[in-house]
């Protein structure tokens, strides 16, 4: 990229972030931001450590690979780096999936909030998520499985056919 004054200028005048605001973000700043934001949400993925730093599930695989890096180096590159990574070390393409979308949830509130903006946010080449679960009962059915149970456990499977409704 080529600096300029009058290309700052013009950014500045257009209410942009200066580059040396936006290279000073880090991969941590993000990781905070959301986890305020699902806090304030009341979102029940927010967990808290013994120690009582809090974190989202899945978010400590992000925080081993991203830690310390800057937000503007986090790219397109690296994130098909990080799938890689995460593919050697036996983990499933949903899994990988969900993470990668907690990074790309980290990047939009960062855009949000106007510390990143729209046009350094990396393209997000996602695997594959997983297939629509198949083999539900159908009810004339269920009602001959549930029958056929002993008493004391049908109402812990009518429970669980109310949850997955």
């Amino acid at each position: 990229m080529e600096f300029s004054v009058e290309k700052c200028m013009g950014e500045a005048g257009l209410g942009l972030k200066p580059r040396q605001d936006v290279k000073n973000i880090r991969y941590e700043d993000l990781r905070d931001s959301l986890i305020v934001e699902y806090r304030t949400r009341g979102r029940a993925s927010v967990f808290t450590h013994k120690d009582g730093s809090e974190y989202i599930g899945g978010m400590n695989h992000l925080d081993d690979f991203f830690k310390g890096r800057r937000a503007t180096e986090i790219s397109t590159d690296t994130i098909r780096r990080y799938i890689e990574s995460k593919h050697k070390a036996g983990a499933a393409d949903p899994t990988i999936r969900r993470q990668l979308v907690l990074l790309r949830s980290m990047m939009n509130q960062a855009r949000k909030e106007g510390r990143l903006r729209f046009a350094g946010i990396p393209h997000f080449p996602m695997p594959p998520d997983s297939k629509p679960r198949k083999g539900f009962l159908n009810p004339d059915v269920f009602v001959k499985l549930r029958a056929a149970l002993p008493e004391n456990l049908r109402p812990l499977v009518l429970g669980v056919v109310m949850v997955a409704e």
